[in-house]
């Protein structure tokens, strides 16, 4: 009884894992403010963009463009 118990609790946590998404970096968005004092750090794409809320690229002068490519 104690090992179906154990067992049961075993697939329990199992399946519980596969509706837990992994977990994502997470970067400040996007704005000229920050990619002005922060021009070689990623960033996430902003929301209103193409690739928001997953897309994430570098504060060059093309964040814009990366951010609507996809």
């Amino acid at each position: 009884m104690k090992k179906l118990l154990m067992l049961a609790g075993l697939l329990g946590i199992c399946t519980c894992s596969l509706f837990v998404r992994p977990a994502q970096a997470t970067f400040p968005p996007c704005s000229n403010a920050y990619c002005a004092a922060n021009p070689d750090l990623q960033c996430q794409c902003p929301p209103g963009t193409k690739a928001y809320p997953t897309g994430s690229t570098f504060c060059s002068s093309s964040w814009r463009p990366d951010c609507n490519f996809f």
